[in-house]
């Protein structure tokens, strides 16, 4: 799709990720970084993996604020639920 003006977004992004620059880059809705939803997906990770923070005025909820802290909490889940089995079955193997 021709986009120069996110095209030169990209480029500016790119660059001051590699002078070692925090980048955050605001939106007013989702629909002005993408123009369908996989180009949009693919954008959002490419930015947030490169620890890019977007902010999206209209949809606060997809923030890669919002997004990092719901990982942070399935991440602990997981170790939770991990530590949680290992000690059923230490109790199970007792019992048996």
């Amino acid at each position: 799709m021709n986009r120069p003006e996110f095209d030169r977004l990209v480029k500016a992004v790119d660059r001051d990720i590699a002078k070692g620059d925090n980048v955050i880059i605001i939106f007013d809705s989702v629909s002005r970084m993408s123009r369908n939803a996989a180009e949009g997906v693919e954008q959002y990770f490419e930015w947030y993996n490169k620890g890019v923070a977007l902010k999206f005025l209209n949809e606060r909820y997809i923030d890669t604020e919002v997004f990092k802290a719901a990982i942070d909490q399935l991440n602990m889940l997981v170790k939770l639920c991990s530590l949680l089995f290992k000690e059923l079955r230490k109790a199970e193997s007792s019992v048996c």
